[in-house]
C-alpha cells in the first residue's frame, strides 16, 4: 500500500520538476520501482551488518536534501501558470546561456 501511495506521491509531485509532464512521469515512475526493488534488499544487509541499512538510508536522504539546494529558487518570483508561459521562460533561460 505504500508503495503505490509513494508512487502516486511522486507522479503529482514529477510535473512539477519536469518541462514536459510525459518524459517526468515516466522517468519517475522509473526510479520509484527500481527502489521500491531494491529497498527490501537494502534491509537484508542489516542483517550480515547490523545497522548498515540506517546507514544507507540516511545517506539517501541527505543526498536528495543537498540535491534540492540545487533547484532553483522561486520565492517572489512569478510562477509560469500555462505551457506557453513555460516555453517563454524557456527561451529566456536558453537565451541568456548564449551570452
Amino acid at each position: 500500500m505504500s508503495t503505490i501511495s509513494g508512487l502516486g506521491f511522486m507522479s503529482l509531485i514529477s510535473g512539477l520538476g519536469f518541462m514536459s509532464p510525459i518524459s517526468g512521469l515516466g522517468f519517475m515512475s522509473a526510479i520509484a520501482r527500481v527502489g521500491s526493488i531494491l529497498a527490501p534488499f537494502i534491509v537484508m544487509a542489516g542483517e550480515t551488518s547490523p545497522g548498515i541499512q540506517f546507514t544507507v538510508f540516511g545517506i539517501l536522504g541527505l543526498t536528495g536534501g543537498i540535491l534540492s539546494l540545487l533547484l532553483p529558487e522561486t520565492q517572489d518570483r512569478p510562477l509560469p501558470e500555462t505551457i506557453p508561459d513555460m516555453m517563454v521562460e524557456k527561451s529566456r533561460k536558453i537565451s541568456v546561456m548564449n551570452l
